[in-house]
């Protein structure tokens, strides 16, 4: 189960989850790029806010923090 306890998790939504879950094991534990996954999470993340034209590296720098490239 996700931690769902509103003091520490602002409450996304299912969708979310599912692809932050699928982005972690596919991205950190098995070291692939999963460009697909990002691409659905800051389409996601576009839908719920509203906005069209957030910045994909806005959105993702937002819910995955800083990445390396290398």
């Amino acid at each position: 189960m996700v931690e769902r306890d509103p003091r520490r998790y602002r409450g996304q939504d299912e969708e979310y989850d599912c692809l932050m879950l699928e982005l972690v094991l596919s991205a950190i534990v098995l070291g692939e790029p999963a460009c697909e996954l990002r691409a659905a999470l800051v389409e996601s993340a576009r839908r719920k806010s509203g906005d069209a034209n957030a910045p994909a590296g806005v959105v993702l720098h937002s819910t995955l923090g800083l990445r390396s490239e290398s």
